[in-house]
């Protein structure tokens, strides 16, 4: 089995809980982080397709590893507040030598479109040998990769 591919966000000590995050200032690789509550249904519904997004652009980005961060606003309520975190679930994106994130949307029913994501850091995927899943929505706009409940799918729409 693989190691968990998010890291929980634990600060070293107590005086870093004021401090910025070294996900933000380790500015290495692109990172994406997930502010969450664990109180809230959205934010429970959407761990297992975090998780799922995460190990699916590790596997397929194994030139520029992405790092994947999860933080508690429950627990780092001064850090939230600092970064203008409003509401949860909140991800936020980082690109490489940045730290300045930028909102990352997710899909209506809680999935994460794997090229939209991609784009959005500035990475480039391998093609999925595991049946073709992958690849993005072409011209049309219409397909892509959707990341759910750790399992990968490919939405179709209708022309």
């Amino acid at each position: 089995a693989s190691a968990h591919p998010v890291t929980e966000y634990i600060p070293t000590n107590v005086e870093d809980f004021s401090q910025t995050p070294s996900f933000i200032l380790t500015v290495t690789w692109p990172r994406i982080v997930q502010f969450y509550h664990p109180a809230s249904t959205v934010c429970q519904e959407l761990v297992d397709s975090f998780v799922g997004l995460a190990r699916e652009i590790r596997r397929r980005s194994p030139r520029i590893p992405v790092e994947f961060h999860a933080v508690s606003c429950a627990v780092h309520t001064t850090l939230c507040e600092d970064l203008e975190i409003r509401n949860v679930p909140h991800i936020l994106s980082y690109l490489m030598g940045s730290i300045d994130g930028s909102v990352l949307q997710r899909q209506a029913d809680n999935t994460f479109d794997i090229d939209y994501v991609a784009n959005r850091i500035r990475i480039s995927l391998k093609e999925d040998e595991r049946g073709g899943i992958g690849g993005g929505g072409g011209a049309s706009g219409g397909g892509g990769t959707l990341i759910n409940n750790g399992a990968v799918t490919k939405k179709h729409v209708p022309n």
